[in-house]
């Protein structure tokens, strides 16, 4: 270096990348470590980037003594947030701790270690009035702590929303914040009804161009024989994601009731680890789905014709031979590694999301599907119509719950021509996240997503 500089030699240094640490688990199976991975591959070249792993079996452990120990922990990591120039935090509150009292108390603790904070949103708190015609069917049903858990679950949410943005008007006040959505209703909310500026929206994405070539030169039937012996002339449905009583999957089982024979329906999940109960000799949902499985199908004669009840017939004598078994046409997939749940989905004919409303914002199963170019099916949801904002004329949809509208979309024909490409991928992302932790005076142009979407630069 000396020698060069005696013979007059102007080494051109590049602008210093900012030091950026996200927050968030990373080492779990769970959605939100998923798309941490894939986040820093998409800007690890545009950072001087750290992930801190959150260790859930410590942060959501519930007595005394233990929590104590997890606030050390999390103190630790605090301090070590000190040393970045800004810090993402991709907030899920159970993530930070099992009680709401933990995670808040965590999120100050964060907010205030930050020099400058970006929170990723992947749930938006917001207050939900009480149900008060469920609470008054419960009072009639004599069922009083259904009926008072209405308000209860009213009360919490109420809580949970005023403590959360209460922590992060003080942080805006201070110092630099970044709000990150996964949807324009998300993002309008917290401008319009919480008075924050500087808001980002993009849906979740995965894959890079490279990984879709990768993963659709994987798939096939030959890459699902391994899990599962399929007849050559199936169409397989699939459904993916963790067994949770909120993803529906009992709709596309009913659903297979009405499809032809050779339909077969592969479900891709497990039940999520937080679920393991030690007394529990098989989790209540993979009950509920085994017995919709094995469960006859009766006709509703208030609703049914006599064509219907015909058909009905038809297939109870078809079971009871043996020549159509609904067991024989609904699989059980188990939990895979990303990969192999990427080519999984790549394999699969129409990908069904038969989610009920919970007021989830976000899917990566739905992004993933998007993203490999697969026929997808989604119910009605508030956070699927919005996902349809960004993909025009690319995802179909059933009423939630509609079981008999689903076999009808399923049985009808699929897109003839490939789908365009899309407006949101992994490039727009990246802009969006270049964006949003820029340095304050020379902060970069609002990336052209967010501007259509409405977002502050």
């Amino acid at each position: 270096m000396d020698a060069l500089i005696e013979a007059g030699v102007t080494l051109s240094v590049g602008p210093k990348r900012r030091r950026l640490a996200i927050v968030s688990t990373y080492n779990e199976l769970c959605g939100i470590a998923a798309f941490t991975k894939s986040l820093v591959r998409i800007i690890g070249d545009d950072f001087d980037l750290e992930v801190f792993d959150l260790d859930q079996y410590l942060l959501r452990q519930t007595d005394r003594r233990a929590r104590r120990i997890a606030d050390a922990y999390f103190r630790d990591i605090c301090g070590r947030l000190r040393e970045f120039d800004v810090v993402n935090l991709q907030l899920e509150f159970g993530t930070l701790g099992a009680s709401m009292k933990d995670s808040l108390r965590r999120l100050r603790w964060l907010c205030e270690a930050a020099p400058a904070l970006s929170v990723t949103f992947h749930t938006v708190p917001r207050r939900q009035p009480v149900d008060w015609p469920r609470f008054w069917a419960n009072v009639r049903s004599v069922r009083p702590v259904a009926a008072f858990d209405q308000i209860g679950q009213s009360l919490w949410w109420r809580r949970t929303t005023t403590r959360t943005f209460g922590i992060l008007r003080r942080v805006a006040r201070r110092k630099e914040l970044r709000l990150i959505a996964h949807t324009p209703r998300d993002r309008k909310y917290m401008k319009y009804v919480c008075g924050f500026d500087h808001i980002y929206d993009h849906p979740l994405s995965f894959l890079q161009p490279a990984d879709v070539k990768r993963v659709r030169a994987k798939a096939g039937r030959e890459a699902l024989a391994r899990l599962c012996p399929l007849p050559d002339d199936a169409k397989l449905i699939g459904i993916f994601g963790f067994l949770s009583p909120y993803k529906g999957f009992e709709t596309a089982i009913r659903a297979m009731r009405h499809l032809p024979a050779d339909h077969h329906l592969l479900i891709f999940g497990g039940v999520h680890p937080s679920g393991f109960r030690a007394d529990q000799d098989m989790a209540p949902y993979v009950r509920q789905l085994l017995g919709e499985i094995r469960r006859e199908r009766t006709p509703d004669t208030r609703e049914e014709s006599p064509a219907v009840w015909a058909r009905t017939i038809e297939g109870l004598v078809k079971e009871a031979v043996g020549r159509e078994r609904l067991s024989d046409r609904v699989h059980f997939m188990g939990a895979l590694p990303d990969e192999a749940f990427w080519v999984a989905m790549a394999s699969c004919d129409t990908v069904v999301l038969p989610y009920l409303e919970v007021g989830q914002s976000s899917s990566g199963a739905a992004s993933l599907a998007i993203e490999l170019g697969c026929r997808t099916l989604l119910s009605r949801t508030h956070g699927f119509l919005q996902l349809a904002t960004y993909f025009p004329d690319r995802l179909e949809f059933f009423d939630i719950g509609n079981h008999l509208e689903l076999a009808d979309r399923i049985r009808a024909a699929g897109p003839v021509e490939p789908y365009p490409p899309q407006p949101c991928d992994t490039a727009t992302l990246r802009e969006v996240y270049l964006a949003a932790h820029a340095p304050a005076a020379r902060r970069r142009p609002t990336p052209k997503i967010a501007v259509e979407a409405g977002a502050q630069p």
